[in-house]
């Protein structure tokens, strides 16, 4: 009983105590802050990948399908999980709008398949529009509507909300040039009906959406497709799935899953947040070093406190609990503190960045330039687990020495040099 005593009073006396409870709170602090806050940038930029890309998504090789792609749609709907599928062309194109011209990316697709497999129809919603505008013909030619990327048609700053004649407006003439075949070009005007908002730079200032059939026309390939977009109920069975499809179509065929199409971005996060971790948790190693000092220093001061403990009766194994237990102490208390500020931070952290967000050092972590309402966090109870477990092991790591050298010395020595 008395050796929780001897330790708590040894380290009440020592200011060091509380400054590596200090760099303890600090360390699992900020390694809880940031790991969360990766972590809910990996999973808001996975839900808007996804909101673009459908779960799987099935190409040939850069060429059409055959003109029977419909009897291969119900095929593939028929399998166990599918949901729904959409077919599709996606192509390069160059288009001219006022008097800018630029490259983009054509998607040709059938409204309402498309607003089953993936969030076209969210991301129109969020600028006034619906997937269903781009089936309306404009005009006594009957010109096709168009669904344009908000920055495509960007020409201010500010929100098409509060600031619409910031964009071009709708009715507005969009000529698309398209290459039909080899040395060959098509050309066909298209009236902007509505544009689309997916907060991912890549799509809002670079696609454009078009009626499958105008699409078709466009690449000289009637009622031809290049690409099927796949929805499942559930993504679990994306992998079974993928491969079931792959055994039907052939390898002429390309499945992927939507994280195929992007692995080498994910690899990308899940690495910078591992070495992230990994620069972070030197912190809780330079605050382990602190407790290896603070107990290093106490034996020194408390030498013959420790004779007088073992002429009496003390045993090693007694002695290096003493100390192993300010150690474990330290690293216990620095955690549930770290832990306690971090939340309290990071449910404050929009608040705080609402009132600091303007200034300079900060300036990046404002909404506008992350593309998010608000800076995205995400608790992970598993990573915090590992946290405090490693920050108490390490504090455990850097107490060992000392306290092995504590329980070992001789009474005698220590009596005789007071």
């Amino acid at each position: 009983m008395y050796v929780p005593v001897i330790s708590l009073r040894y380290l009440r006396r020592k200011k060091w105590g509380l400054q590596s409870i200090i760099g303890i709170t600090i360390g699992v602090a900020t390694l809880i802050v940031v790991v969360s806050i990766m972590r809910g940038f990996d999973s808001e930029l996975k839900s808007r990948i996804r909101g673009t890309l459908s779960h799987i998504t099935i190409h040939k090789g850069g060429a059409f399908f055959p003109n029977n792609y419909v009897e291969l749609i119900k095929e593939i709907e028929s399998l166990p999980h599918v949901e729904a599928c959409a077919p599709y062309i996606e192509t390069p194109a160059f288009v001219k709008i006022r008097k800018n011209k630029r490259f983009v990316v054509l998607k040709g697709i059938k409204p309402h398949n498309e607003s089953l497999v993936g969030n076209l129809q969210e991301y129109t919603s969020n600028c006034g529009s619906t997937i269903n505008d781009l089936s309306k013909l404009h005009g006594a030619k009957n010109n096709y509507s168009v669904l344009c990327g908000i920055e495509l048609l960007r020409i201010g700053s500010g929100e098409p909300e509060t600031f619409p004649n910031n964009f071009i407006n709708k009715g507005e003439k969009l000529v698309v040039f398209c290459i039909k075949d080899w040395g060959k070009m098509s050309v066909l005007p298209f009236i902007i009906n509505g544009m689309f908002k997916t907060n991912m730079q890549e799509y809002d200032d670079n696609y454009i959406y078009v009626p499958l059939e105008a699409a078709q026309k466009l690449v000289g390939k009637a009622h031809a497709i290049n690409g099927i977009s796949v929805k499942l109920d559930n993504y679990d069975y994306a992998n079974k799935l993928k491969k079931i499809i792959q055994n039907i179509l052939g390898y002429e065929y390309f499945v992927n899953t939507w994280e195929d199409t992007r692995r080498s971005l994910l690899r990308t996060l899940v690495l910078e947040r591992k070495i992230m971790g990994i620069i972070l948790f030197l912190i809780i190693i330079m605050a382990g070093f602190s407790i290896n000092s603070l107990l290093s220093r106490i034996i020194r001061e408390k030498s013959r406190d420790i004779g007088i403990l073992k002429s009496l009766g003390a045993s090693n194994l007694s002695l290096f609990f003493i100390f192993l237990s300010i150690g474990i102490f330290i690293g216990s208390v620095g955690s549930i503190l770290g832990l306690a500020v971090s939340i309290l931070f990071l449910h404050y952290i929009n608040l705080i960045l609402s009132y600091f967000g303007k200034l300079p050092i900060l300036e990046f972590l404002s909404p506008e330039n992350l593309y998010f309402e608000s800076l995205p966090v995400s608790f992970n109870l598993e990573s915090i687990i590992i946290i405090i477990i490693s920050t108490i092991l390490c504090s455990i790591v850097f107490s060992l020495l000392p306290a092995v050298a504590a329980s070992r010395m001789n009474p005698v020595d220590l009596l005789r040099h007071e």
